[in-house]
């Protein structure tokens, strides 16, 4: 069985209270080499992992853009790199060595073998990660994935929201009644996906700055989805909660106004009658 060493100083890391983040960066440590060896005769080197995003999503149970928007930010805080192959990624822990020494957390006694922290010659290396998507088998699933698909599959698309908390799931469900109400506009699958993709971005993977993109194209009644304007961003920025201006509001006034109109023409018609 192997060690690893956590710190009590890794609570104030800057990236402490997202809780997905951490999650990612202690499987980077559990999953890193603890000495060199090979995988696909690529030398995997101490400190190093070799995986991928879809790798990473399906063993933390996160979305890929998920694990994305994380490893991009740790790429820029310089906890990590990454380099692309082929066939996998390899992702260096930069400050390995100050995580983890080589020695044993605990010395063996006088009639402990050694063999139970360090492999023998003929026993594989389980720090290195065994199954991995190859590329070409990842392009073959999709091509028979492609050839299989209807219409009516692509309908069913299961749609992946880069943040996952129930105020985001209700902002972007009233966008979405805002669009249907206001532009007669119904997402496809495709489209929806597209436009949160989009939403991920401008808002730099920030949650409340997604909601506040959308709070900022209802209220000024907008088709789609755009980087924060100068009020909505100085708003943001003086620590302003985002129901300041909240998108429910929004729609329950255009409701209001809809019944108004309603109301005004079938007046006109027992009117005219």
């Amino acid at each position: 069985m192997r060690f690893v060493k956590i710190y009590e100083d890794m609570e104030n890391w800057q990236w402490y209270q997202d809780s997905k983040m951490v999650h990612l960066f202690l499987h980077l440590i559990l999953k890193s080499n603890f000495q060199d060896g090979f995988f696909m005769g690529t030398l995997i080197k101490r400190g190093q992992i070799a995986t991928g995003r879809n790798s990473l999503s399906n063993q933390l149970g996160m979305t890929e853009m998920m694990v994305r928007f994380r490893l991009e930010k740790l790429v820029k805080s310089k906890e990590i790199t990454i380099k692309t192959t082929n066939h996998f990624s390899i992702i260096t822990l930069c400050n390995y060595e100050k995580y983890q020494t080589k020695q044993p957390t605990k010395q063996p006694t006088i009639n402990q073998p050694l063999t139970n922290h360090y492999p023998t010659i003929n026993q594989p290396l389980t720090t290195i990660i065994e199954v991995i998507e190859v590329k070409e088998v990842k392009e073959i699933k999709e091509v028979i994935e492609v050839k299989n698909n209807t219409a009516t599959n692509f309908l069913k698309t299961e749609i992946i929201f880069p943040f996952d908390s129930e105020n985001f799931m209700q902002q972007w469900k009233i966008w979405k009644e805002f669009k249907k109400e206001q532009f007669n506009f119904s997402y496809k699958p495709i489209g929806e996906q597209a436009s949160l993709k989009k939403l991920a971005e401008i808002s730099n993977g920030q949650e409340d700055i997604a909601i506040k993109i959308i709070h900022q194209s209802i209220g000024n009644g907008y088709k789609g989805l755009f980087e924060l304007k100068n009020q909505y961003q100085n708003q943001f920025n003086n620590g302003k909660s985002g129901n300041d201006i909240t998108a429910a509001k929004s729609i329950r006034e255009m409701r209001e106004e809809i019944g108004d109109l309603d109301a005004k023409r079938d007046s006109r018609h027992s009117d005219s009658g």
